[in-house]
């Protein structure tokens, strides 16, 4: 062929061999004598095929007559990318490894977060410890890796169910800050409460200090705030990202 075509190595929904090309999916049909590798649309209702040799396309027949089929490559990178990071960053929530990818690129040209959710969530709930069952919310036991905070320090000081279950999230420097505050607020919801658990309570810190006020105005100093006010399912980004809008 007289211009090159790009292409990328990938595989079929059933793990095998295959090609993309702009949209669309070739999936291998066979190996040739001379070494070229034959490659035909997955879409059986069509001839279009594609031959390759010395990892460059040689021949190109035939014509795609249904739309596209595929994103284009690079979106699908950033969903395996995404998938990938839900699995081996477990402590991070999803939001955050979402808006983390969506900064190396342009809003174009990543899907939504809707998208990535689902799949996001299931790939993260196959390593997961199984979620507590109603028959043993007394006695499930709190793995190691949510015991810690962000800081891996400790953050579970309370754990009992004697009668009910009752679960306490904090860290030293949280409950130190609130110590030093003139005001504190308090917050009991039902909604949102974790499955199987009557209520979900939470306490929260106000300063008045204009100084330090004036003082966090500093990167620095804001994510050190953030993340020693960070509460249980208070992602520490999303937090940080208030401290912006206000700062």
């Amino acid at each position: 062929m007289d211009k090159e075509i790009e292409f990328h190595w990938t595989k079929t929904q059933r793990g095998a061999p295959a090609i993309q090309i702009d949209t669309n999916l070739y999936r291998f049909q066979k190996r040739n004598n001379n070494g070229s590798i034959r490659f035909t649309c997955t879409d059986k209702r069509f001839n279009a095929s594609v031959t390759l040799l010395d990892d460059k396309i040689k021949f190109m027949r035939g014509t795609y007559r249904h739309e596209e089929r595929l994103p284009p490559f690079h979106i699908l990178q950033v969903v395996h990318e995404f998938r990938q990071k839900t699995v081996s960053d477990i402590r991070t929530p999803l939001p955050g490894i979402y808006e983390q990818r969506r900064q190396w690129g342009t809003t174009a040209e990543i899907p939504m977060f809707q998208q990535l959710r689902s799949t996001g969530y299931r790939k993260r709930l196959e390593i997961l410890p199984p979620s507590p069952k109603k028959t043993n919310i007394r006695t499930f036991i709190i793995p190691e890796v949510f015991r810690l905070n962000l800081s891996n320090e400790p953050f579970l000081i309370h754990d009992s169910a004697n009668p009910d279950r009752i679960i306490v999230f904090a860290s030293k420097k949280s409950l130190n800050y609130l110590g030093t505050c003139s005001i504190i607020h308090s917050d009991g919801t039902f909604k949102t409460a974790p499955r199987y658990f009557k209520q979900a309570y939470t306490v929260h810190a106000w300063s008045a200090d204009t100084d330090w006020a004036l003082e966090a105005r500093k990167t620095d100093i804001k994510n050190y705030i953030a993340d020693i006010i960070a509460l249980p399912m208070v992602p520490v980004y999303l937090v940080r990202q208030r401290f912006d809008s206000i700062g």
